[in-house]
């Protein structure tokens, strides 16, 4: 039997016909009953779009060789607890020709470059942390097939990290007090040199010679053979999307138009007339810009001189695009989790594009990958009895959202705790041995924004389930071994919203057997970054009923950054019961269930925030429209929106982390979009500023 050898869509593909249904070279048509020859159909054209058959994740970050025979991206591994914050990110490579990937790093950050000799380019944290208990960083460097060697030590306040490909100079920018500092070093290794010392924000790219930095507002470039930095552009109006052809490429945050703007002087930046509501742009060799159109994702190459679309794509949203040879490679993000929409859950597949104006409809997925084949079980399962009429929404390989439109008649938020703990008992019984570990149930009702959490903690090795309206979740003592209070005190204030910052309160155990060594770790994520400060229990070993006390500072802060308390036992993370903020989330819950008796508006969360000018504290507090409040008369969601803020202020307590001028934000009933802010008396259509 003959093979014929086809290229379906990008990468060639042997296609075999059936035993007794294969036609030879040469061989004449088939007959049909009637003795008559058939014409077999014109064959289907290669599909312009090949998506590569990865596991599941989410990915960014995409570059190519320099022979453009292998890409390389980020992806997100699996977080180490799922109390920390950000999994981290590793660095695969892809041969384009054998469609193979291979680990290249472990553990690198954001900003990672691979310099056209195959070096990596990248950061990691130091065992070291710096003065104020934050993680220092070091710059790593490591050649093809060696091993990842630090060309800096431990250094406080790295932030930004980018590679001039086209010298092999290495561009970072760490901070030294309240100043930030330019530095750079020469691959393979060279001994790092400092370029300058300014008091600018960032460090956004490096291009012909020069480091691209946020000055303050304002876009600026830095020679890094020294001297006075030139001005460019104002940040306030533009995002900075990358170098194209000597010009800085600028988006416009009002109007989401693409100019460009010289990287020589000051100049004016002029619009590049393409497209209109361009999303965002993908730095690297080439700069594209993403925008959509109705359904539509267009992929524009800011070089070409022509307005006609390089790609379009509908069914996926291109999150990164490269070019190798007369293909395009890009990362597809795909809406995974089922809710209509392109969010940071979703995973993102890479792909292989014919370039070309015309839309490709583009399969896709509302289930993450590990999920195929099990969804249909799952909902079979689970959505029955008090949970028939509900939907299954597969989130990630770890969280599963069970949504309820509305609770029965009588049903109480305490017959949600038992619901859940059933739910994932069935789950349990599908996924006995799931690759990503225990899956966590999040059950949740529509018109109430009731809510109810089963959620696996790996230190605790079981399931810990909380029950509540939105955020606001009150736990079961009973689940706990330790039980915590904490505060944060602002103290030699700079302002009245800045100072220096204490973390204290105290541990006890409401366990049944001893607990020795003993450590507390409070931490912020701020602007600046990640810091965490850890330090002993007093005392570190407890018995059945003993307390101890901690008190760590955390050094300069704002008020209305989140601050987060982890208690070790033996270098183990233990689950707590929070007393502080029990007390807190009851109060939340009063006014919560009020402001829904009495609006129909459904509490969901509450953050507090500096203002964007930093004079003040804003406490944005989130709830959602139902659709008759919706669709109805604005007069009736001012008036909604009007009575929730005096709820709210009369039940929440003034606690720092709950402080500020408050906002009413609305989201609609379809719980997706921002609607409208109610702030100062009126209410408004927009997001809050």
């Amino acid at each position: 039997m003959n093979r014929i050898v086809v290229v379906c869509g990008w990468f060639l593909v042997a296609c075999k016909g059936s035993p007794d249904r294969s036609v030879g070279v040469g061989s004449p048509a088939p007959l049909d009953a009637r003795g008559q020859q058939v014409q077999a159909p014109p064959p289907s054209p290669p599909s312009r779009l090949t998506c590569v058959d990865l596991p599941g994740a989410q990915r960014d970050n995409l570059q190519v060789s320099a022979d453009g025979k292998r890409a390389y991206y980020t992806e997100q591994g699996q977080p180490i607890d799922d109390e920390m914050g950000e999994p981290p990110l590793d660095l695969y490579e892809f041969d384009l020709a054998l469609r193979t990937t291979k680990l290249l790093v472990r553990d690198v950050g954001t900003e990672v470059s691979v310099a056209p000799n195959g070096t990596v380019v990248f950061t990691r944290a130091a065992e070291t942390t710096g003065k104020g208990g934050e993680p220092r960083r070091v710059v790593m460097v490591m050649a093809p097939g060696g091993d990842a060697t630090a060309i800096t030590k431990g250094l406080e306040g790295l932030r930004g990290l980018a590679l001039d490909r086209a010298t092999g100079t290495i561009v970072y920018e760490q901070r030294n007090d309240n100043h930030m500092e330019v530095w750079k070093a020469q691959l393979p290794g060279g001994t790092p040199q400092k370029v300058s010392s300014t008091r600018h924000y960032f460090l956004i790219g490096v291009t012909e010679g020069s480091a691209l930095l946020s000055n303050g507002h304002r876009l600026a470039r830095q020679p890094l053979v020294g001297g006075a930095m030139v001005d460019l552009a104002d940040l306030d109006e533009h995002f900075f999307g990358g170098v194209v052809q000597g010009q800085a490429v600028l988006l416009s945050k009002k109007d989401r138009k693409v100019s460009l703007a010289p990287l020589t002087s000051a100049a004016k930046p002029l619009p590049f007339e393409f497209m209109a509501d361009a999303r965002s742009l993908t730095q690297g060799a080439q700069v594209y810009a993403i925008g959509k159109i109705k359904n539509t994702y267009e992929v524009h190459a800011l070089a070409a001189a022509n307005a006609r679309p390089l790609l379009a794509l509908r069914g996926r949203r291109p999150v990164s695009v490269a070019s190798i040879a007369n293909q395009l490679l890009v990362l597809a993000q795909v809406d995974s989790n089922g809710d209509g929409d392109f969010g940071g859950d979703d995973e993102v597949d890479l792909c292989v594009a014919a370039p070309g104006p015309d839309p490709i409809d583009a399969l896709s997925r509302s289930i993450p990958k590990r999920f195929v084949g099990l969804d249909e079980r799952l909902r079979s399962k689970t959505l029955t009895g008090p949970l028939a009429g509900a939907r299954l929404q597969l989130i990630s390989d770890r969280w599963i959202h069970v949504i309820i439109p509305t609770l029965p008649t009588g049903a109480m938020a305490e017959d949600l705790g038992a619901l859940v703990t059933r739910t994932q008992q069935q789950v349990a019984e599908i996924l006995p041995d799931h690759p990503a570990g225990p899956v966590s149930i999040n059950l949740r009702v529509e018109d109430t924004g009731q809510r109810a959490v089963s959620r696996w903690h790996r230190g605790a090795g079981m399931f810990l389930v909380t029950k509540g309206v939105g955020t606001a979740q009150l736990a079961d003592r009973a689940q706990y071994l330790i039980e915590a209070s904490s505060k944060v005190m602002y103290a030699g204030g700079y302002s009245s919203n800045f100072g220096d910052v204490t973390c204290h309160g105290t541990i006890k155990n409401i366990g049944d057997h001893e607990l020795t060594d003993l450590e507390v770790a409070c931490a912020r994520s701020s602007i600046s970054g990640y810091r965490e400060v850890r330090g002993k229990l007093k005392p570190d070993k407890l018995a059945p009923g003993a307390t101890g006390s901690y008190r760590l500072a955390l050094g300069y802060a704002i008020q209305g950054e989140d601050f987060t308390l982890s208690v070790f036992s033996s270098s183990k993370r233990m689950p707590y019961y929070h007393t502080h903020g029990v007390r807190e989330a009851t109060r939340i819950i009063a006014a919560a269930t009020k402001v829904h008796a009495s609006t129909q508006l459904a509490y969901l969360h509450m953050v507090s925030r500096p203002s964007a000018n930093f004079r003040s504290t804003e406490l944005r507090i989130y709830v959602r429209a139902p659709k008759a409040l919706e669709e109805g008369p604005v007069d009736d969601l001012e008036r909604a929106a009007k009575k929730a803020l005096a709820l709210f202020k009369a039940e929440v307590p003034r606690d720092p982390r709950l402080y500020g001028v408050p906002k009413i934000v609305i989201f609609r009933s379809d719980q997706k979009r921002i609607g409208w802010t109610y702030f100062n008396g009126k209410l408004t259509t927009s997001e809050p500023s």
